[in-house]
Formats: C-alpha cells, structure tokens, sequence
C-alpha cells in the first residue's frame, strides 16, 4: 500500500508539472499545435500509468489471464487517452479565453430551450474586441422586455405602425450601436416603430419560431427578412457556428415532402461562464479556469454532444436534412406565408449572397414579395469610389496613424447604404 501510495504521488507530480510547462508554453510559443501534440502524448502516458497503478494487483495482474491483461491494459489505453483528450481540449480553451479577440460583458444572452440562445430582457452589456495587448474597445447593447435588441430611451421611435427585422449579426448590427443600424434607420426614415428580433449567430430556426409566434400577436406593417448564404445552413447541424464550445441549434429534418423543426437537443452552459480576457494570468487561475468554465464546455456540453451525435446515429433522434435548396425553398415561403395571413408585407433582403447561387430561388421570391438586392447597391458604392469592399463596409478601429480592420461585419456606412437601398425602393413601389 505504501508503494503504491509513493507510486501514484510521484506520478501526480509528474502530471503536474508537464501541464504546468505546457501552460507556460502555450503562451510562449506562437505556434502551438505541436504542443499540444506532445501535451496529449504526455498526458496519456501519464494517466495511464497512475491508473494502472491502481488496477494492478487488485484487477488484474502478471499471473492473470492474457485476455484478461489485455482488457486492462485496452480499457486504461482508451480511458487515459480520453481524459487527456479533454484537460487538453480545457489548456486550449483556457488559452482562448485569455487571447480572445471579441467578447460580450454583461451577461446579455442566455439559454433557451426553443431558440437555443436569447437575449436577457432589459439587459445592458457590451460587444467588446481587443487589437494586441494595447487596443481594446466596446460598443453598448440594451435589450427590451423580449430580449432584442432596441436603441436608448431617448432615441425611441414613437408611432403606431411597427416593423419587424429578422436575421443574424448582420441585422442585429455587430459593434454597431443600436441607432445606426440599418433596422432603426430604415424605420426612423419610414416613420415607423420597430422591433429588431436578430440575434448574433441566428439562423432559419429561431427566425422561423419568432415570426410564428410575434406575427399572429402583434400588428406589423413590414417584416425584413435576410436573405443570405449562411441563413438556412445554420439549421442542418445540430450545433451552430461559435468560435469555441458546443452551441445547440434548433435543426430541420426530412418528413416525407416537407420538414420538422426540432429544438435544440441539449442544454448548453456557455451562457454561464465569465468573461476571462481581463483577470491576471496564472497558473492557479488556470487550475480555477478547469473547474469551472473549463468542466462547463469542455466537459459537460461535449459530453452532452457526443451523447446526442450518438442517438442520432443509433436512430432515436432526427438527422439533420442534407437538401439545402429544398430546405432554402420551404423556409423562405414559409415566412411569406406567416407574414401575409398576419396582413404584414415580407420583404426580402439579399445581403451577402452570391448571384450564381441564389438566382433560382430570388426568381422565385419575387413572386411572393419584394426581394432588395442590398449586395448590388453594395457593389455600386465600390465601382463608383474605386475602393476596397473592406475597408468601405468592415469594421474598424481608428487610430491616429490608421484605421485597423477587426470585423468583417458591415460598419455604420454600409448599413447606411442599406438603409438607402430600403428606402429608396418601397418609396418607389
């Protein structure tokens, strides 16, 4: 017993100081893939002598069975190789939560069972992005009692005609503040109220859930529905996109001629982390990091993931749908639909979706409801300035030397310009 007790200390120290060399490395060494290569390696070897320390004369030993050594010896392999897998996957994540580029502070969004991610009503908070070590900025975000996004007290629109906006990022207007997106303007011009219900990283499926529950509640007089590449795609994963993590998405799946729509298959805890980027660095808070933030994702949602990816693969969950164009046609019709029986007008807004791909099913919309084509009047600006797409439309951090790119989202111009390709064509209609 005192050997093994010596044993498993000393392989413990060992364990602890290889995660401490690949910690002090990782923020060391630019390239670190390799790294975490050797940390994999490292630990496995590790974890897998401290647990055959344990087994051995109690499971299994030399005098045993070689099926049954083989067992312990396969069984501890795949074991160790697992737990090292995740501690490795916890030093990234810890990593990218002290180098993240963009962040949100304020705890604005939480989770939900049906949209999988809303924002906090009357939540305040802020989308945050550090350039280097030395550059950082926010920009604020204000929820109303739904949790979407709506502009200061001061700056409300009062009239009795409402419109509705539904979309992503670009709609909700990524460090863009809230009176100068391309929702509020559009509105203000129209002199009418509205209602921005897009969120960071929708897709199809949560657009579709709010327009079949706001619409037949409300009275809308437009409803602007974007129509881009990423939109209907978001919805045939099981999880939607993030930078890091395990994000459950509301997902289509074939039924017979048509869809279904399924919730999200399981609860995420990213929504109850916080905000790392600014605390000292250390190697306490890294063994801090571990149960917490670092147990939330990269233990709990992965296993969460993993357990739902094998029920769909077994057969007791849904598959995503493979037919995008199909998917792409019903989704589409099936706003133009929700919105006229509730008497509001849809209107389409093609925004960051190539001609060669979409020809076929713009063609289509047409007959349903305006289709604005916000990437031609993009194009324009460009032909007629003769300058670069990104440094007309991203965002940007001005400095007295030069402006810096950190976003490729549309900057306070471009929504302008899609304010006025708006406005310009119901005006005409």
């Amino acid at each position: 017993m005192r050997k093994m007790i010596v044993s498993t200390l000393v392989i413990v120290a060992i364990l602890i100081i290889l995660d401490y060399l690949v910690y002090l490395g990782t923020f060391l060494w630019e390239e670190r893939q390799w790294l975490y290569m050797t940390d994999f390696l490292g630990v496995s070897i590790t974890l897998f002598l401290l647990f055959i320390n344990f087994l051995y004369n109690r499971a299994f030993s030399l005098k045993s069975k070689k099926l049954t050594i083989a067992f312990f010896i396969i069984f501890t392999l795949i074991v160790s190789m697992a737990v090292a897998d995740r501690l490795v996957a916890v030093n990234k994540f810890y990593y990218y939560s002290k180098t993240l580029k963009k962040s949100t502070t304020g705890m604005v969004f939480q989770f939900d069972d049906s949209l999988s991610y809303k924002g906090r009503p009357f939540a305040k908070g802020t989308y945050n992005y550090y350039i280097g070590d030395t550059i950082d900025g926010s920009v604020p975000v204000l929820f109303d009692s739904l949790g979407f996004r709506t502009a200061p007290d001061s700056l409300q629109i009062k009239s009795d005609t409402t419109d509705l906006y539904l979309g992503c990022s670009f709609t909700f207007g990524d460090f863009v503040e809230a009176q100068k997106t391309y929702s509020y303007l559009t509105s203000e011009k129209l002199g009418h109220n509205y209602i921005n219900a897009a969120i960071s990283g929708f897709g199809s499926g949560q657009m579709i859930q709010i327009a079949e529950t706001l619409l037949p509640k409300r009275k809308f007089h437009y409803v602007f529905i974007q129509l881009s590449s990423w939109i209907v795609p978001r919805a045939m994963e099981i999880n939607g996109p993030t930078r890091f993590g395990y994000r459950p998405f509301p997902y289509f799946s074939d039924n017979n001629d048509t869809f279904t729509l399924n919730p999200p298959s399981y609860s995420t805890l990213m929504y109850s982390g916080k905000n790392w980027r600014k605390t000292e660095r250390s190697y306490f808070e890294k063994i801090k990091f571990l149960f917490s933030d670092g147990y939330k994702i990269e233990i709990h949602d992965y296993c969460a993931f993993k357990f739902t990816s094998l029920k769909v693969i077994l057969g007791f969950q849904p598959n995503p749908t493979m037919n995008r164009s199909k998917l792409e046609s019903y989704f589409y019709n099936r706003m133009a639909d929700i919105c006229l029986k509730n008497s509001a007008t849809p209107i389409f807004l093609k925004i960051n979706y190539p001609d060669s791909e979409c020809k076929q099913l713009v063609r289509q919309l047409r007959q349903r409801a305006p289709v604005i084509d916000i990437d031609s009047a993009l194009e324009v600006v460009v032909l007629r300035t003769g300058m670069k797409y990104g440094k007309l439309y991203r965002i940007h951090h001005s400095t007295p030397r030069k402006a810096i790119q950190f976003d490729a989202h549309p900057n306070i111009f471009a929504h302008s310009i899609y304010t006025e390709a708006i406005v310009n064509q119901l005006k005409h209609k």
